[in-house]
């Protein structure tokens, strides 16, 4: 069971079993806890490592991918200048302006990255619920 409580920072998730904790892990493609939220692990109450599991599951069941895509805008739009300005060399697609071009291949890469990020977070949510059902199995 998952019980939302208010908390310092954000809502405090607190997840007594796991069904709970599969919910939260096997998410879409996005965030399954709302930004700030703070998972309580209640299953693993006197487990030494709690704290460390309850920091890398929020971390990972929030992510957006969202700074991954902005740094990944900003570089291609970096490089596209710099190559523009500094080398004279001209980036274009197809049939369209400069300027479109270089909007276009920002764009996608933005996008990639951030995709590339959410497939990392889900792939990490995916060790967290392992070890931790390994863990709340021996205790």
């Amino acid at each position: 069971m998952v019980a939302y409580r208010p908390g310092h920072g954000g809502p405090a998730v607190e997840v007594n079993d796991l069904p709970a904790l599969r919910a939260i892990v096997e998410r879409g493609l996005g965030p399954s806890l709302p930004n700030g939220a703070r998972v309580r692990l209640a299953l693993l109450d006197h487990d030494p490592e709690r704290d460390r599991l309850e920091r890398r599951l929020s971390r990972h069941a929030q992510a957006c991918g969202c700074h991954a895509a902005a740094a990944a805008l900003a570089a291609a739009a970096a490089l596209l200048a710099v190559l523009e300005a500094g080398f004279g060399v001209p980036v274009t697609l197809w049939r369209l302006p400069v300027l479109a071009s270089g909007a276009v291949i920002a764009v996608l890469a933005g996008v990639l990255a951030k995709l590339g990020a959410l497939y990392y977070s889900r792939r990490q949510l995916g060790r967290l619920y392992r070890e931790i059902s390994g863990r709340a199995g021996r205790s």
